[in-house]
């Protein structure tokens, strides 16, 4: 079952924001002829790589379809273009070391790439480009190996096709100054490559000849022809989608506490890609993806037993690109989550809106991009248009009643709220978090609680600020107020007033509160 959308104007606003974070043809004709030079140069005859038989592919972003501008503290940055250089004749005697600085040293030969290397890095070599109009490119270069027959085999036993598993890759990693390790498990971009195009095949299909032509007439200068427009220009909703995930994780993380625990593009791809159903359009695409996410424990694209997280790689299944999220400490699934939340919200907020600018404005905030933007125009450095939501913070609370019970706390309470366009609506737009709601939405609160029935819930909700306190006597509210449901465990609130309130839930049993939520506060803006 695929998803729609109510808003005519939504597919098209996201479509035009994607564009303008996407290489712009001219500037994607400068990166194939970058990194063909850096393959002729690997693979020169009568150099030292020559005997190896280098086979340089393009992968990453580029190869997908899915690149996009990254955000770097806050400012446009260099494209990134992931190049893998297989050596398909290593010979017995390979070692990680020596087929790192196999294709390191060869890069050194070069006057000009031995200026434009990057120290070593862990894996890769990288190639930083300056251009003259200031938008420029970071080539990773992956030195590799034919994978060995035991990775293929165990690719296949874990139910990987073998046009995928095939084209497995052993990679050289650097852990110390001089101590090189191969990769455990390998890697293989080649096939996760294949994987996401056979996902992408039936959009690719429907969408390529409009848009070749399309991309022929506004390029001219480009293109000889139609058909030289190469499908590596071609986007459908499903490209256009991580385009759009992938821009508004950097924008939301830009400055937050949780920046470095941001959820990585190979997550958001790979989930988008399994999520995807074949929708029409970027907004529905957008809309079954986020949601096929939230409900992972329903669709199966994210699994998670007991405290293990685990997205496996579709390619290599030993591979588990959540394992991160296991380390102690970490909070990179809190950020996930809270992120996917933060989408839902601002595709939501857009998709409401009746007119066609302000659901633009709408989208293009939310993406860091002026509403009018053409493709890959601004210069690296050039600051991001980061929308802050500012609400004011909790102001005087006197009006705050205490508790009518006694109070003798045994129990747990826990609140939850998802965030819907009208009182009593029957769809959750997006769940509360602590990113600021629009007025006049509705909110529906509902209590979780150890306590053992029977017992009721009372709801205390508190408004602050000037809205509150300027709209009559009442409007701060401050007492206790009887639930819905079953024991009382849902209220309903709409956001009336601009400002930072709360709600709690006090549970009674015999009379006797014995559990409170704690404040769950609520951002109006």
């Amino acid at each position: 079952m695929t998803t729609v959308t109510t808003n005519p104007f939504l597919a098209k606003s996201l479509d035009s924001a994607a564009r303008s974070l996407d290489i712009p043809p001219g500037k994607y004709q400068e990166a194939v002829e970058r990194y063909t030079a850096v393959a002729n140069w690997l693979d020169a005859p009568g150099t030292t790589l020559k005997p190896h038989a280098p086979a340089v592919t393009v992968q990453g972003s580029f190869r997908l379809g899915t690149v996009i501008r990254p955000v770097v503290h806050g400012k446009e940055a260099d494209y990134d273009i992931d190049l893998v250089c297989r050596l398909d004749a290593p010979g017995p005697s390979m070692t990680p070391r020596r087929l790192k600085h196999l294709v390191g040293d060869r890069l050194k030969e070069s006057g000009n790439y031995s200026r434009m290397l990057d120290k070593e890095g862990r894996r890769c070599w990288t190639l930083n480009y300056a251009e003259a109009d200031g938008v420029g490119f970071h080539m990773d270069v992956l030195p590799s190996a034919p994978g060995t027959q035991t990775t293929l085999l165990a690719a296949e036993i874990r139910g990987v096709p073998t046009i995928f598993a095939s084209h497995a890759i052993e990679v050289s990693e650097r852990r110390a100054e001089e101590q090189y390790i191969w990769l455990p498990g390998g890697s293989n971009p080649e096939g996760y490559a294949l994987w996401f195009e056979s996902v992408n095949r039936e959009a690719m299909l429907r969408e390529a000849p409009l848009q070749r032509r399309m991309l022929y007439e506004s390029n001219r200068t480009v293109f000889a022809s139609i058909q030289s427009v190469p499908d590596a220009l071609i986007r459908t909703p499903l490209q256009r989608a991580v385009q759009v995930l992938k821009r508004h994780r950097d924008v939301r993380f830009a400055g937050h506490p949780l920046e470095t625990e941001k959820p990585i593009s190979i997550i958001i791809t790979t989930l988008a890609a399994t999520a995807y159903r074949g929708e029409a359009d970027v907004a529905a695409a957008l809309a079954g993806i986020l949601e096929r996410i939230e409900d992972f424990a329903t669709s199966g694209i994210i699994l998670h037993d007991g405290d293990r997280w685990v997205i496996p790689n579709p390619v290599n299944p030993g591979e588990n690109f959540a394992d991160r999220w296991n380390d102690a400490g970490s909070k990179r699934a809190e950020a996930f989550f809270k992120w996917v939340a933060w989408a839902r919200q601002d595709i939501a907020v857009a998709e409401a809106d009746a007119s066609e600018t302000g659901t633009r404005t709408k989208v293009a905030e939310s993406l860091g991009v002026s509403a009018g933007a053409s493709s890959g125009t601004s210069k690296s450095g050039t600051p991001v248009l980061v929308h802050t939501d500012t609400v004011p913070s909790v102001a005087g609370t006197s009006h705050c009643r205490p508790p009518l019970w006694p109070v003798n706390l045994t129990h747990r309470v826990d609140v939850s709220g998802s965030v819907r366009r009208s009182m009593y609506s029957a769809k959750a737009l997006w769940p509360l978090t602590d990113r600021p709601v629009p007025k006049n939405y509705a909110i529906r609160f509902e209590a979780s609680t150890s306590v053992s029935p029977p017992y009721d819930v009372k709801w205390q909700v508190v408004n602050t600020g000037a809205e509150a306190t300027n709209a009559g006597p009442g409007q701060l509210r401050g007492g206790f107020d009887d639930g819905e449901n079953t024991n009382g465990r849902v209220r309903w609130e709409g956001t009336a007033f601009r400002g930072t309130h709360w709600i709690e839930a006090f549970v009674i049993k015999n009379g006797v509160c014995v559990a409170r939520s704690g404040h769950v506060h609520v951002k109006v803006r």
